[in-house]
């Protein structure tokens, strides 16, 4: 990859006048040489230009990470335009506080506008094809804001990023552990486009001269795997579970994969057996947050089953763990997480930094220690502790008491106001069909969760047939709060 070209367009441009017939992007009706995504990019950036928008427009890309979606992102980078992706249904962004207080003047959409949208909505489903002449203008301002995302709000409300070209193309120029081949390995990016790492990979793999791997929701993810066969992956840590316990029981092996990314949430040692039997040596759990790129990362084969180890500091990046008066604790004692990377932004778009960042660090709200090898553990988020008989406890290590017990597929505790107070909840979701399941096993269920974990058994608990999760598949507790507790 060149490192004196302005923009992600004049890499990919130039690798198309040399390797013209190299493979870019492949899927179901998808098979692209670099030739034709350069053309077809410049068609988008036509399309764009003839709805009268200019460089610095926010614009919004609602649909699925599929190939049109991804050219819609390198054609409004190319002019100078800040893109925002969302794959969920757009009702949901309309409701968001974030989304309300940005100014998007246009949204590209597979779907249809909902009644309370904002900006102009154009629906597009076909690719578009606008001939011309014309010179196409190409963007090189390293200032220029680009990129619009927002945090995940796993446990407060979601904040807007932005980052400029200058960051975006440093950031995808230095994804953890990724050095692929140039014109010979391919990768799959399994993460939405909407979330710091699917956005990054998606540019790193083309900037490569990489093949992108696409997959659509409706597919079935183990055929199209093992149909390309993608050297590398990136996928969400739901996705990782789920592909490793289901890969283990049938006996499926991705052995053609030489490295896969995960991270975003913390990493369940029970996974490092079925995931070294489909994966092998080759997966790699991360940490790192939007705000400021990767942190640190090992690994899973290398942790030894060690519970909630992430790995080694990437080059270049400080962590300090430290108390509540931001004073730095002795390595192995537990405190909240705090980080500097180069890539790290001043503050938010909206420019409501709070208490996240601090003396030139990022406050990512997490809870972790440091050992004596430099080797970063997460243990859970500040905002989750919960108070049980007057002393403050992480949820994680209880919610991975529950699931131990065979009848319980998946566990959450949080804590929610109730008339009585605040009380500490459980979710729980059991084997089977939760429709199936009667009062009377639920209540035989509570007695067995109040056996088995004694005082720090919650006060209440509800059973569920599905947790919600945000794209990095994270569970969203303030939902469950809001949804389940109502006295």
């Amino acid at each position: 990859m060149k490192q004196n070209v302005q923009s992600v367009y004049d890499i990919l441009a130039n690798y198309a006048d040399e390797n013209a017939a190299m493979s870019a992007a492949v899927g179901t009706d998808v098979d692209v040489n670099f030739a034709q995504l350069i053309q077809d990019v410049d068609d988008v950036s036509r399309y764009i230009l003839a709805q009268g928008l200019k460089e610095d427009a926010l614009v919004a890309v609602l649909m699925e990470p599929n190939y049109l979606h991804t050219v819609f992102i390198l054609a409004l980078d190319r002019l100078g335009m800040a893109s925002l992706s969302y794959t969920f249904p757009p009702e949901t962004l309309m409701q968001q506080q974030w989304w309300l207080d940005t100014d998007v003047q246009y949204i590209f959409s597979s779907k249809e506008a909902p009644a309370n949208h904002k900006g102009q909505w154009v629906r597009v489903n076909d690719f578009p094809r606008v001939k011309g002449d014309c010179v196409l203008p190409v963007d090189r301002k390293q200032d220029r804001i680009v990129r619009l995302m927002c945090s995940s709000g796993t446990t407060g409300i979601p904040k807007p990023i932005a980052l400029t070209r200058e960051n975006v193309m440093h950031r995808a120029r230095n994804l953890l552990y990724f050095s692929p081949e140039e014109g010979k390995d391919s990768c799959f990016v399994g993460m939405p486009y909407d979330t710091a790492g699917g956005y990054n990979m998606m540019l790193s793999v083309l900037m490569y001269g990489c093949e992108l791997v696409l997959w659509g929701h409706d597919e079935n993810f183990l055929k199209v795997m093992l149909n390309h066969r993608p050297s590398h992956m990136l996928l969400t840590p739901l996705t990782l579970r789920n592909i490793a316990v289901y890969g283990a029981e049938h006996n499926i092996r991705l052995d053609f994969v030489k490295l896969c990314l995960s991270g975003g949430m913390i990493f369940d040692a029970r996974l490092q057996d079925p995931i070294r039997a489909v994966f092998g040596n080759s997966v790699v759990n991360a940490y790192g947050s939007s705000e400021a790129w990767g942190v640190a990362g090992g690994f899973v084969h290398e942790h030894n089953y060690t519970p909630y180890m992430i790995g080694a500091l990437c080059d270049g990046t400080q962590v300090q763990i430290v108390d509540e008066d931001h004073i730095e604790l002795p390595r192995g004692e537990i405190g909240i997480v705090r980080i500097k990377t180069e890539f790290t932004i001043d503050g938010y778009f909206d420019g409501k930094n709070e208490d996240y960042f601090r003396d030139g660090y990022f406050y990512p709200g997490d809870v972790g220690k440091l050992d004596e090898q430099n080797r970063l553990s997460v243990l859970g988020r500040v905002d989750n502790v919960i108070n049980i008989d007057g002393q403050k406890i992480l949820p994680e290590p209880i919610e991975e008491e529950l699931t131990n017990l065979p009848e319980i597929e998946d566990a959450v505790l949080f804590q929610a106001p109730t008339k009585k107070g605040f009380r500490v909840c459980a979710a729980v979701v059991l084997s089977g069909d939760e429709s199936q399941h009667s009062p009377d096993y639920h209540n035989a269920m509570i007695e067995k969760i109040q056996g088995h974990l004694g005082r720090l058994c919650p006060q209440r608990i509800f059973f569920v047939s599905a947790l919600p999760r945000n794209a990095m598949g994270k569970v969203m507790r303030r939902e469950l709060a809001h949804s389940l507790v109502t006295a």
